[in-house]
């Protein structure tokens, strides 16, 4: 098996997350994918056996196809009620008083998170949340949407059941240009090995060891929680498309 390899809910879901990915973005989107939601009719089809001429009538087809905005405004709509909430937010000491403000992988606070956690659970019902350290110690959490959330296993550890192997795709900065925006995939996996967590990141070619220092222990869990519709359960949830 390849770290790239994918969960068989994942494969299930995957076309269902990129239809509401396509239909949130909207008209321009929905287009770009041609045939895929613009299908060509029997008389396209015919057509284009008798000659170039066909391309322009399907393009003409396609640029004069409208797509509302109801995906995109229910969202915006579900979105702002949500966001008159006050999240009551209770730290048990000083120490991660710090996340009320400074929360996110990007500096936003708790309220925002939570924010993004409701705008990804109507997307696509899941999501997941890695607990992290940076550099100076500090935690943090990083947001991964569903399609981000590869692989994934559970076993039966003391009679519960535990996350032992989870696999996050990510998008690293790959320009030599400081004003481009090329990206590389590379792969973080977590995983317990001997019940202990060993994190690692999958390049192309190489694999670098990011497993979290604190002090001279190991962690004996998996530091990442998965966010659904109904509960945190890791199986796959069901969304509603538009």
């Amino acid at each position: 098996m390849a770290v790239t390899d994918k969960h068989p809910q994942y494969i299930a879901a995957k076309n269902n997350w990129q239809i509401m990915r396509d239909a949130i973005e909207g008209e321009d989107a929905i287009k770009q994918k041609g045939t895929v939601y613009l299908p060509k009719s029997a008389g396209m089809i015919e057509a284009e056996k008798q000659g170039d001429s066909a391309k322009s009538i399907y393009e003409g087809y396609r640029t004069r196809a409208q797509y509302p905005l109801w995906v995109q405004d229910s969202l915006r709509t579900m979105v702002g009620l949500v966001s008159k909430l006050q999240p009551e937010i209770i730290l048990p000491s000083k120490q991660l008083q710090v996340l009320e403000e400074n929360a996110t992988s990007d500096g936003f606070g708790l309220k925002q998170l939570f924010i993004r956690v409701v705008l990804n659970l109507l997307e696509y019902g899941r999501c997941g949340l890695l607990i992290d350290v940076d550099q100076k110690g500090v935690p943090y959490f990083a947001l991964y949407d569903a399609l981000s959330i590869k692989n994934w296993k559970e076993n039966s550890v003391g009679g519960r059941k535990d996350l032992n192997l989870v696999v996050l795709e990510e998008q690293f900065d790959n320009s030599e240009d400081k004003f481009g925006h090329e990206t590389r995939t590379v792969y973080r996996v977590l995983e317990l090995i001997d019940g202990k967590l060993v994190v690692s990141l999958h390049d192309s070619d190489s694999v670098d060891d990011k497993t979290p220092k604190l002090g001279g222990d190991s962690l004996i869990f998996t530091p990442f929680i998965f966010c659904g519709t109904t509960d945190n359960a890791a199986s796959v949830g069901t969304i509603q498309q538009q």
